[in-house]
């Protein structure tokens, strides 16, 4: 592992030249592209407009969640596997159209597998509000007949149902409650009464905690589980099918991946060029420069019709600016440690 040798550079441009030179220095290992900040004269040049680094975070985050919905289907890799090699036209001078289409198919199938993950949630809770009252004998929207109604209700856990069946039982109302089913929090209930005694029936019942139940579903209680089980399979086929949708397309892994990395490196350029000092006709910056890469640089800026200075640093302790950032040059069996060191 050895430390590379940095030297100042900067650089007054061609406008026009910006894009493409950020590329060919960064390219070169460049870094710490800015505008000058040591030179007061610059202050009143014009910055250019804000960078538009919003649609490439979208695109990123589009993409970035393309690749986690394939991850599981791709090839399993080792944990110190070395890292894909790309030539540098590969990753920055391909069409990735493709990859850009794959992504949105990618995210509408994990979007309908999510909506249907959630619907079944939601299928799994009408099911569970529905089990206490399967073994209720009349369907959950029958209301009586002309002289009698019937209702359900709850009571809390805490009450002794039997003492809220016999009250009813022991008075002179012309009415009937039983108990359905209990659980950890509730007893269920079901009550019969003539009509003209309903309202005394709530009466007598409401020091118990008795709570009534309005069901949202008709018919019978089995009839109604039943049909939530039957779409609760269905959004399990579905899911099935989405995801193997997602499995045949796993092939398109290393491309995802590719225009993701791609994506960073637009996104990159561009808030470099955002941080730089810029009129119509010229722009301006500074940063540090690789001192093996120096030769090569130099053809790089002449090419692009660039005034410019390479020098040694001046190193000021006290202004960090100044101090040249701290590179370094590992072999391709330490690279891959490099996240670790």
């Amino acid at each position: 592992m050895a430390i590379v040798e940095m030297k100042r550079l900067r650089v007054i441009s061609p406008s026009a030249e910006t894009d493409r030179l950020l590329r060919d220095l960064t390219s070169l290992g460049c870094v710490e592209l800015n505008k000058p900040v040591a030179n007061p004269d610059f202050a009143g040049l014009a910055l250019p407009d804000t960078p538009g680094t919003q649609d490439y975070a979208e695109r990123k985050a589009l993409v970035k969640s393309a690749i986690d919905a394939l991850a599981p289907y791709g090839p399993k890799r080792s944990l110190f596997a070395g890292k894909p090699e790309v030539t540098e036209s590969e990753l920055l001078d391909a069409d990735f159209s493709e990859a850009w289409e794959k992504a949105g198919e990618i995210g509408k199938i994990t979007s309908q597998i999510a909506a249907e993950e959630s619907a079944k949630k939601q299928i799994q809770l009408d099911i569970a509000s529905l089990k206490p009252w399967e073994q209720l004998d009349f369907p959950l929207d029958y209301k009586g007949g002309r002289s009698f109604e019937t209702g359900l209700f709850s009571l809390p856990s805490t009450v002794d149902p039997q003492a809220a069946i016999a009250a009813v039982a022991a008075s002179d109302i012309p009415a009937e409650v039983e108990l359905v089913s209990t659980d950890r929090e509730l007893h269920y209930m079901a009550a019969i009464s003539h009509r003209s005694a309903s309202a005394q029936m709530w009466e007598l019942l409401r020091p118990y905690g008795a709570l009534r139940v309005y069901p949202s579903a008709s018919g019978a209680v089995s009839e109604n589980i039943a049909a939530l089980d039957a779409q609760s399979l269905a959004c399990d086929e579905s899911v099935r099918a989405a995801r193997d949708r997602l499995s045949a397309m796993a092939d398109s892994l290393p491309l995802l991946q590719r225009y993701y990395d791609r994506l960073t490196v637009d996104e990159d350029r561009e808030k470099l060029r955002g941080n730089l000092i810029a009129t119509r006709n010229i722009s301006l910056m500074e940063g540090w420069l690789p001192a093996e890469e120096e030769s090569a640089a130099v053809r790089v800026l002449e090419d692009h019709g660039c005034a410019y200075e390479i020098a040694e640093p001046e190193v000021d302790e006290e202004d960090l600016s100044s101090q040249p950032p701290v590179a370094f040059k590992n072999n391709k069996f330490v690279s891959r440690f490099e996240i670790v060191t």
